[in-house]
């Protein structure tokens, strides 16, 4: 007699701020002028990770919204 038990489980959460609310929410910002990354990092790393990374992902890192 062989029993198989399966589960699956899972959570979502809906953490969007409300349309009509959203100017009341501040988005975080972070110091993105403060940061030399060429201090840990060799250009050809920071290169790479630059290429690497989504259209979206590039404009929170230059605009550190």
């Amino acid at each position: 007699m062989s029993h198989e038990t399966r589960y699956s489980g899972g959570i979502g959460i809906d953490a969007t701020v409300p349309f009509e609310f959203k100017e009341i929410f501040d988005r975080p910002q972070y110091p993105m002028k403060k940061i030399d990354a060429k201090k840990w990092f060799s250009q050809q790393a920071l290169d790479k990770v630059r290429f690497e990374q989504t259209e979206y992902a590039r404009w929170l890192a230059d605009t550190g919204i």
